[in-house]
């Protein structure tokens, strides 16, 4: 077993991307600090924060009601964030080692992700700190207990999640909606105190330990059994019966039609862009969190919330715009392909993201009818203009992109480019209504992110010509750059 770790510790250090990607590596282990970190300071002053958000409460209950919350996120995130170290463990199905080790290698194995480092993190200081010092030893001992035992229950319920909703992925929207209802109505169905009151009578029992411990037996035989159904070495490639959706509405657009069809294939038929996309739309449950009372009387923050809003989802193809198409890069270059087809191609695909975003989030406005005015103009500056910025700082981006890896905290394919194009896609918007605002005329910003977005819509010949040529200048540097595995 400490065999087969070292083993995945050399695959890892030894891997072209981690040598290679200096600068991905350091903002990686930066962000990494900093959460790290947050999740400390959060946890060690919670404690303080209860006090002045919930006066004359118990500060442990209150701690313990709230992670429900947490733990409610942190299930779709691991859905989505952590990969499972199933297919690092089939090579060595092919060698001396018996089926049963490498799947409890792969249990363990998946134990060791930084998800769970954050969560134990937002515990283990609270505790020391409150929990412990308030309580006698036994009950002390069973709230951590509990604690990490909920770590490791949603660990092992992850590798169900994913082989069910994996294989039914309008599953995952159900998912979304059932998390989001929850935490919707856990207020008014008191499910924060149900939850800290069934936590602490567990706690106050002698053996409580054992009720979530034969939880985490029971989902680590189930997840066993799981693994051992579809543990083999050609499990990847096993020939499926899909229904092909055949987009028969886009025939009539000829060859751009055909073009969109090949764009929203390779979106809907690959797991990385596939999953990178539903957990994009997730983000549009983040209105409720921005549109508060507070921030309705703010109109920088209502426009850089109309704006992340109208864009998230189209983003997470965006960033990609020439990189998804970096296997086979090179037929687009040699074949009779107008690159101005193409470029539009990716154009409209955009500006659809973008429509669907700005019709999912409307309903925002009944919070506030100007919202719906905000989010209309910049939707309208995310299709005319940033589009355009995206697609020109894309032809920067050179490393290769594998499809089918995991959709999030994998910067596989990640270049320099995608940095640069988020400063015009965050800081613009906000750089140009801060000018208006400190001329006077702040509520002239709207009208001109409206009209100039209109005016990149109309006259997106123009955008094509400048991508074409920018693509031109940079595409053998690209395609090089793509044929690198």
């Amino acid at each position: 077993m400490i065999e087969l770790l070292i083993h995945q510790w050399k695959e890892k250090t030894r891997s072209p991307f981690w040598q290679k990607s200096i600068f991905i590596n350091i903002i990686l282990v930066l962000l990494g600090l900093y959460f790290i970190f947050s999740f400390i300071i959060i946890s060690f002053f919670s404690d303080k924060i209860i006090e002045s958000s919930y006066p004359g409460e118990e500060v442990t209950v209150v701690f313990t009601g709230l992670l429900l919350y947490y733990f409610l996120f942190d299930i779709i995130l691991r859905f989505f964030m952590q990969q499972l170290p199933v297919v690092s463990a089939q090579p060595y199905l092919l060698l001396a080692v018996k089926r049963s080790q490498l799947i409890k290698y792969t249990i363990i194995k998946s134990f060791i992700h930084f998800i769970n480092l954050l969560a134990i993190l937002l515990i283990l200081p609270f505790f020391f700190k409150n929990v412990l010092p308030a309580y006698h030893g036994a009950f002390a001992f069973n709230w951590l207990f509990i604690a990490l035992s909920i770590i490791a229950i949603n660990n092992l319920l992850n590798f169900s999640l994913k082989k069910y909703f994996s294989q039914k992925p309008w599953l995952i929207a159900i998912l979304l909606v059932l998390v989001a209802g929850l935490g919707g109505l856990a207020e008014q169905l008191s499910l924060a105190e149900g939850f800290s009151g069934l936590w602490m009578a567990t706690a106050s029992l002698q053996l409580g330990f054992v009720i979530p411990g034969s939880l985490i037996i029971i989902l680590a035989l189930f997840t066993f059994h799981i693994l051992k159904d579809s543990f083999y070495s050609d499990s990847n490639s096993t020939v499926q019966n899909r229904k092909t959706l055949e987009w028969s509405m886009l025939d009539s657009f000829g060859l751009q039609g055909d073009l969109l069809k090949i764009e929203i294939r390779l979106m809907l038929r690959n797991k990385r862009v596939r999953n990178q996309t539903l957990m994009f739309c997730f983000f549009l449950l983040y209105g409720f969190i921005f549109y508060t009372e507070r921030n309705l009387g703010m109109q920088s923050m209502l426009i850089l919330t109309g704006m992340l809003l109208t864009i998230i989802v189209a983003s997470s193809y965006g960033q990609y715009f020439f990189s998804l198409d970096g296997q086979f890069f090179d037929f687009y270059l040699t074949s009779n392909l107008p690159l101005e087809d193409y470029i539009r191609t990716k154009f409209l695909l955009f500006g659809l993201l973008c429509f669907a975003s700005y019709i999912l989030t409307l309903p925002y406005a009944l919070i506030d009818p100007k919202i719906g005015f905000i989010n209309t103009a910049m939707v309208l500056w995310n299709i005319g203009i940033t589009s355009w910025l995206f697609m020109i700082a894309c032809t920067y981006n050179k490393p290769a992109f594998d499809l089918e890896g995991s959709a999030m905290m994998n910067y596989q394919g990640t270049g320099f480019g995608h940095f640069i194009g988020v400063i015009p896609v965050l800081f613009l918007p906000f750089i140009i209504h801060l000018v208006f605002r400190l001329t006077g005329m702040g509520g002239y910003s709207l009208i001109f992110f409206a009209t100039m977005g209109l005016l990149g819509i109309v006259f997106h010949r123009f955008g094509i010509s400048l991508v074409k040529a920018q693509l031109l200048r940079r595409k053998l540097i690209m395609a090089a750059g793509f044929r690198k595995k």
